[in-house]
């Protein structure tokens, strides 16, 4: 089961409820309940000890992207230079890279 939890424009938590499959060389997340009609295609594209860089295909609701998640618990001063100062490591071009949005 894969569960995100987000929170709105309202400030108020949301969560979306899907299952991940896994297809060939991707995953296929598929939408539980009344959002079974919604998926979507992802894929690791790096795992390490600290890093994991997931990117995503566009779907019906949402843009492509690319998502970096650093292991809780690690400490990174700086998680935006740690990444840029090496970014080829984690399987991003630089394109990719200038794209990115930091939240």
């Amino acid at each position: 089961m894969d569960i995100v939890t987000y929170n709105n424009n309202r400030g108020q938590q949301k969560k979306i409820i899907g299952i991940d499959t896994y297809k060939q060389n991707h995953f296929v997340w598929r939408g539980k309940g009344l959002l079974a009609i919604l998926s979507s295609k992802w894929s690791i594209l790096t795992v390490t000890e600290t890093i994991l860089v997931i990117k995503f295909d566009r779907s019906f609701l949402t843009p492509a992207g690319i998502d970096i998640l650093v292991r809780e618990g690690i400490d990174i001063d700086d998680p935006k230079q740690f990444i840029l100062d090496c970014f080829e490591q984690y399987s991003l071009t630089a394109s990719e890279l200038n794209s990115l949005v930091w939240l």
